[in-house]
């Protein structure tokens, strides 16, 4: 499962990051969150605090992170949202086939052209 942070500028992404891996924390373990292309190193922080599997971010927010000494979030870390308009949480049936889910989204496929932007500009 690919959370991609492309939002409306008024919703609070990482509440999405959040409700995936609360979704899936009842299922059978297959599915791993992939907290893809973070733009700030608070982003990346919060996704390491909430636990997804992956997380993927541009090379200046890696070296940010290391020049501030690869700093771990612990249970205290939070995550100022600002005036973002929290995502409330909606529990998915998962015992549908896959196939059987409206998973299109605009502003998903526009995430996974910039993750894959950002994927490309690493292997050349």
């Amino acid at each position: 499962m690919a959370a991609i942070l492309m939002r409306p500028r008024r919703l609070y992404g990482m509440d999405l990051i959040a409700n995936i891996l609360a979704i899936f924390q009842k299922g059978d373990g297959h599915v791993e969150v992939l907290t893809a292309s973070v733009r700030k190193l608070d982003h990346l922080l919060y996704a390491i605090k909430l636990g997804s599997d992956i997380v993927t971010a541009p090379f200046g927010i890696l070296k940010e992170w290391a020049k501030n000494g690869i700093p771990m979030p612990g249970n205290e870390y939070v995550y100022d949202s600002g005036k973002l308009q929290s995502i409330p949480y909606r529990q998915i049936d998962l015992t549908k086939k896959w196939n059987k889910y409206d998973i299109h989204h605009d502003l998903t496929v526009r995430g996974m052209e910039r993750f894959s932007e950002d994927w490309n500009s690493l292997i050349k």
